[in-house]
């Protein structure tokens, strides 16, 4: 690991922070997706007809 890490030229610090970086740049757009497309899928689910099976 240590000579992966030598080889890129990174620290576990800066892997550290740059995932922390990423989580913060990822929530509010995993939220705002979620908020739309769960209310979408749930009108679509109960409007829908149920099928013969």
């Amino acid at each position: 690991m240590d000579s992966i890490l030598l080889f890129l030229g990174l620290t576990p610090e800066q892997i550290w922070t740059g995932l922390q970086a990423a989580g913060a740049w990822a929530s509010p757009r995993i939220l705002l997706g979620a908020t739309i497309v769960l209310p979408v899928w749930l009108v679509t689910y109960i409007l829908t007809p149920p099928r013969d099976g």
